[in-house]
């Protein structure tokens, strides 16, 4: 009986301590994804205060970067739409800021020309503009607000954004204000007599010209049908100040204006006329004229040039460039490779031959090659470019590596890397083995060799062994390839025991699989009955939700699309813009005011006074 005890009590001891391992072995380590942290990404608070920041210097293109990056930002779904709405709400403020601070600008300019009229009609959209902002930014506020108390956000940075958002918007109105009272008081001073607005008229002795030539310029100011002797005139092409001269006694100017050797069909000409502060005067602007210019444009053919590119190799590019189907002899031009300028000429038969040779690695996997002929008097430049690949080569790489691996002995692995034109050398070898990497290089010849041994920690397995070839030429791509082996750890191996484990590893993985089921089911159940129950909740109580889905059961009558149970309003919004053209806008904001009843819960009588003249409008232009 005692050998049996002894005997039991060895197995049984055995059992337990393999029993960690085999399981490791059949269950490996696994990540579940629901559980494994998220890559880290900007905070919200910093990436909106960074985006408000710009927006209050003005600087509309970087606060739209930083809005779209906050697609990029983990949100759980349930409360992504809080997210979106601020970031929509916010990208909407800048385009109209944006706007305004262009019309603005616009509008100093034209008073300044003493265009009066022109500048009113500005004035009157930045008039609308500044109502749209100042709307919008009060939507954004509530966002910001909201987004605070979901996700516990610090209030101070985001809240003192928002005030200096308001700031600006305070300056615009006052800009505006300040602007149109300038207009008005201008236009009282000219009906009541005390400001005049004076007359300037231009002509040319020619309607074209050559490129670069000169031509005369003449022009009349008056006031009052008086003529304005001695005074300052400028004369713009194409809206950039060229020249100044003086009217004479009788107010007329008549000047030689040699025009710039600039290659287009037209230039325009004006001029302006700006008054001393003394003058009883407004700035005025004349007529425009434009002036045809005449030139010839080359041609460039191109008659040779590589399909691909092996860097390191000549290559050949030829061509010729003509003017009129007469070859241009001589002539100089410039080849443009990857941002290198070369300048050399055309022979005496109006050829170019250049040889280009690839020693660098490109930022693209394409070489662009731009030739450009340089202008002289009426002959204009020309440009073409050709893209030509660069020639990848894939290598070869044959290996031998065991077929079974005992750990705590050495073992080798060998492998040779080779190209169509010879051996790889000098690239880099990886070699990973479960956790274990190994690093080396192939010789002169593309040979390597690798001596590993594993430790006899490792278990007993199949396992993977990967092999990558990183060469050193960036036109080499990299190789990798995989062999199975086994690993065999001789403490880990006993075959009795065998029979018994089986049974648990069998029964250990249908516990894994049940549990597994359980956990799904609850979190199933968990997760979908409380959201159903809290939208049928509000559905029924906000009368705005009840006026959105009365305008998508009188869509659905018209388009007959109606939303899926796995839409948000904004998908829903998406998928019927181009079906209702025509209401698409009132339709939009009924949905953004749909979103923040559901969401918000909070709600004025003016949101719910609009929803309702929206879903009016909207039922009336649907009966047409």
């Amino acid at each position: 009986m005692i050998p049996k005890k002894i005997t039991a009590t060895i197995l049984i001891l055995t059992l337990l301590i393999l029993l960690p391992q085999i399981y490791a072995y059949i269950y490996p380590p696994h990540i579940n994804p629901e559980t494994a942290p998220e890559e880290k990404s900007p905070p919200i608070s910093i990436l909106l205060t960074y985006a408000l920041d710009n927006l209050t210097a003005q600087n509309f293109t970087e606060t739209l970067k930083l809005i779209n990056n906050t697609n990029h930002i983990y949100v759980p779904q349930n409360y992504k739409y809080i997210l979106t709405r601020t970031t929509e709400l916010l990208r909407q403020l800048t385009d109209t800021l944006k706007q305004i601070n262009e019309t603005l600008k616009e509008t100093k300019t034209l008073i300044e020309y003493g265009k009066l009229k022109d500048a009113k009609t500005k004035l009157n959209e930045t008039e609308l503009l500044l109502k749209d902002a100042n709307y919008t930014l009060k939507e954004v506020e509530d966002a910001v607000n909201q987004l605070i108390q979901t996700f516990k956000l610090p209030s101070s940075p985001l809240k003192e954004k928002i005030e200096e958002t308001k700031n600006i918007l305070n300056q615009y109105t006052q800009t505006y204000l300040n602007l149109k009272q300038t207009v008005d008081e201008i236009i009282s001073k000219i009906k009541q007599g005390t400001l005049i607005q004076p007359n300037l008229t231009i002509s040319a002795n020619t309607t074209k010209t050559p490129v670069g030539s000169t031509i005369k310029i003449y022009g009349n100011l008056t006031a009052t049908n008086k003529a304005l002797p001695n005074k300052t005139i400028t004369i713009y092409i194409n809206k950039q100040p060229y020249k100044t001269t003086k009217t004479n006694e009788n107010g007329k100017i008549e000047t030689n204006l040699k025009l710039p050797t600039i290659y287009t069909p037209t230039i325009t000409i004006y001029a302006t006329y700006k008054p001393e502060e003394t003058e009883p005067y407004i700035p005025t602007t004349s007529n425009i004229i434009k002036i045809k210019l005449i030139y010839q444009t080359p041609t460039i053919t191109i008659l040779n040039a590589p399909e691909k590119i092996r860097p390191f190799k000549n290559y050949t590019i030829e061509g010729k460039i003509q003017l009129n189907n007469t070859p241009l002899a001589n002539w100089p031009i410039n080849i443009i490779i990857n941002q290198n300028t070369i300048k050399t000429e055309t022979n005496s038969q109006g050829y170019f031959k250049y040889t280009i040779n690839i020693t660098t690695e490109p930022p693209t996997h394409t070489i662009n090659i731009q030739i450009s002929t340089q202008p002289q008097k009426t002959i204009s430049p020309t440009t073409t470019q050709i893209t030509i690949p660069i020639e990848y080569i894939n290598p070869q790489i044959t290996v031998k590596t065991p077929k079974i691996i005992i750990t705590g002995i050495k073992f080798k692995i060998q492998g040779t890397a080779k190209t169509e034109d010879g051996p790889v050398k000098n690239a880099a070898i990886t070699i990973k083995i479960g956790s274990k990497i190994i690093t080396t290089n192939t010789n002169e010849n593309g040979t390597f060799t690798a001596k590993i041994e594993l430790p006899l920690s490792t278990l007993s397995r199949k396992t993977t062994i990967t092999i990558l070839l990183t060469p050193k030429e960036f036109w080499i791509n990299t190789k990798t390839i995989k062999t199975q082996a086994t690993i065999i750890n001789p403490l880990t191996i006993v075959a009795p025991l065998i029979p018994i484990l089986i049974p648990v590893a069998n029964t250990l993985k249908t516990k894994r699989k049940e549990e597994a089921k359980v956990v799904i089911e609850k979190e199933i159940i968990e997760t979908v009955t409380p959201a159903a129950v809290r939208k049928e909740e509000i559905k029924a109580k906000h009368p705005i939700v009840a006026l959105y889905w009365e305008t998508v059961k009188k869509i659905h009558s018209k388009i007959g699309v109606y939303p899926q149970p796995s839409q948000t309003l904004r998908e829903y919004l998406s998928q019927i813009k181009e079906k209702i053209k025509n209401i698409t806008e009132k339709f939009e904001k009924l949905t953004t005011l749909t979103e923040k009843a559901l969401y918000a819960e909070k709600t004025t009588k003016q949101d719910e006074k609009l929803a309702k003249e929206l879903y009016k409008n909207i039922i009336e232009e649907l009966k047409q």
